[in-house]
């Protein structure tokens, strides 16, 4: 190439050049704005998980409360209150409290 022709090609290059840097920019810039949409989806979907963990959690402690268990014993179950002297602590060395 002569270096008229060069000459000539210069601006063409150049205002090449810059577009491509400026649709890069564009690209990452669109890029940076779906992974912050990404990661607040995310963020969304944990806190709904956490919360439901919670929910969860409380419900097993209602379902296996004291008064619930009692409750489901003496219901469905054969089962009734102990009454005076039913009760008999043990301990290592072998009887200790008759009730």
């Amino acid at each position: 190439m002569s270096k008229h022709q060069v000459q000539t090609l210069k601006p063409f290059v150049s205002v090449l050049l810059l577009m491509c840097f400026l649709f890069a920019f564009a690209f990452i810039k669109m890029e940076n704005r779906r992974m912050g949409y990404s990661f607040l989806k995310l963020a969304q979907k944990e806190k709904q998980l956490r919360n439901q963990q919670r929910a969860k959690s409380l419900q097993l402690a209602h379902m296996t409360g004291p008064e619930r268990v009692q409750l489901l014993a003496t219901q469905r179950l054969p089962l009734k209150k102990a009454g005076s002297g039913q009760i008999i602590q043990m301990t290592e060395g072998g009887l200790a409290i008759i009730q």
